[in-house]
């Protein structure tokens, strides 16, 4: 059985390039498909954005990968490390055998430096910290159609408000557009299982106007663990033509830290919420409540006007972190809290960690996607909860 990626083309309408190539497996067919700008598009037809789109998804139907197009030598000859990655992450994978047409020559590498650009946390410390390697970011890249919850009127505000944001910054932005979770959301389920291979995909078809792309890191300097963006996987997805780089990790709290000090007119651009279909914030669910501790341990909340203007008691009452990272971001929350003598709200974060350390591990995972994150997470609890056994012994 093979996932066979056809019929690559390389369109121009209404002023923008579509990329598109014709996915088929046992299970489906579909036309995968990106947008940009012209002068985006790398020139002719390249099968090495649609190795990063699909790599993953041949590995969960447990099918070999064929691409009928030629690749990037540098991308294939780091597939098997890629392969050995997603399978030592999630055992049940497929160990994917990858064959393409032929080995694209390098074209040479485009000056630009691209970092992607959501509004979120991680995307705006991203996009304002000063940074060594690669350089200054030159251009935002915001991408339209990554959050299948927005509806056509959201889809457009969001853009317009990214566009906003990164004037803020002094940065050009250029929005694209993707079908890729259509095709992907189906076979992974969890995006976050396939939200490094998916922004390589854009990333690759990009390479005509940047030779460095960065992917925000949402991970903690402490929790580099598996997960499908990471500093270990992003990387591998780099060609000849164009550098991948994964940001340097940092806690959330940390970087609203550092963007309350640094750049305290960005915090009103701020958008963190995919809890529903709206451009600024609910200010309940757990990615919300975090952010919002953050910015109050920071002293900024006011300053964030995409957020209500006070925390909802009720939300934190309800938060319980369970995970690796969001436990270590509550605790540098509790101590941030804690050093600006707001007692009483540190003493409902420690709450909300004791709350979570008393929930039940759960043993099974789920068996529709890789669950990357979830699996490390849960050995982590087993090991936890096995060590505590003992010493209770």
């Amino acid at each position: 059985m093979v996932v066979r990626v056809t019929e690559l083309r390389s369109d121009e309408r209404d002023g923008r390039v579509e990329r598109s190539a014709r996915v088929r497996w046992a299970g489906g067919d579909f036309l995968l498909s990106v947008t940009t700008p012209p002068e985006l598009a790398s020139g002719g037809v390249d099968a090495t954005p649609f190795l990063c789109a699909t790599l993953l998804l041949a590995m969960r139907v447990g099918e070999d990968l064929e691409l009928g197009g030629a690749v990037s030598p540098r991308l294939l000859g780091r597939v098997p490390r890629v392969v050995d990655l997603y399978a030592t992450w999630d055992p049940r994978l497929h160990r994917s055998r990858v064959s393409a047409e032929g080995e694209l020559p390098p074209t040479g590498r485009a000056g630009g430096v691209a970092c992607f650009f959501s509004r979120g946390v991680d995307s705006m410390f991203a996009a304002a910290v000063p940074r060594g390697l690669p350089g200054a970011i030159t251009q935002l890249v915001y991408c339209d159609g990554l959050e299948p919850l927005h509806s056509p009127a959201t889809r457009v505000e969001e853009v317009r408000l990214a566009r906003e944001a990164a004037r803020q910054l002094g940065l050009p932005l250029v929005a694209i557009e993707t079908n890729l979770r259509k095709l992907s959301d189906p076979l992974v389920r969890d995006w976050g299982d396939m939200a490094g291979a998916g922004l390589t995909f854009l990333a690759n078809a990009m390479a005509g106007a940047f030779g460095h792309v960065v992917i925000p890191s949402s991970a903690a300097p402490t929790t580099l663990i598996p997960t499908g963006s990471s500093p270990l996987l992003d990387p591998l997805f780099s060609t000849e033509d164009l550098e991948i780089h994964h940001e340097a990790p940092a806690t959330r709290p940390a970087k609203v830290a550092w963007l309350a000090r640094e750049r305290p007119d960005l915090l009103p651009h701020l958008k963190v919420c995919f809890h529903e279909d709206r451009p600024d914030n609910c200010g309940r669910c757990p990615k919300c409540v975090l952010t919002m501790l953050s910015l109050e341990a920071a002293g900024a909340l006011p300053l964030a006007t995409g957020f209500p203007p006070e925390l909802d008691p009720d939300a934190v009452a309800a938060a319980a972190p369970r995970g690796l990272q969001p436990r270590e971001e509550f605790r540098d929350v509790e101590r941030a809290l804690r050093a600006r003598g707001a007692t009483a709200l540190a003493d409902h974060v420690a709450a909300a960690l004791a709350r979570g350390a008393a929930m039940p591990v759960e043993r099974e995972l789920r068996t529709d996607s890789p669950a990357f994150l979830a699996r490390v997470e849960r050995d982590a609890a087993l090991a936890r909860e096995r060590w505590r056994a003992g010493h209770v012994s």
